[in-house]
């Protein structure tokens, strides 16, 4: 768990759980958001529409990126290999 942060509303504080795993294959880290009114001692709610899963796959050098709004499809990135070049000539 994170620690206590404010939120976007300034009467609220948020804090994450993370939970990461790790193969030979990818390696995962969902972030599950928990929140809580100011003030409030308590361990907060989760907030699983909130929640985000990112997923780095070796194999094909990609990232996928799953929010937990089950409207949303997932959105995934792809490397490239990185090629040296002059700096201008990315202008």
């Amino acid at each position: 768990m994170t620690k206590w942060i404010e939120g976007t509303d300034a009467a609220q504080q948020i804090r994450g759980h993370l939970q990461a795993t790790f193969s030979s294959q990818q390696v995962s880290l969902v972030i599950l958001p928990f929140m809580r009114q100011k003030g409030d001692l308590s361990i907060g709610v989760a907030t699983p529409t909130e929640q985000l899963q990112f997923v780095f796959r070796l194999s094909d050098a990609s990232l996928q990126l799953t929010s937990g709004q089950s409207e949303q499809k997932s959105i995934s990135f792809v490397c490239k290999p990185w090629e040296k070049q002059k700096w201008w000539s990315i202008y």
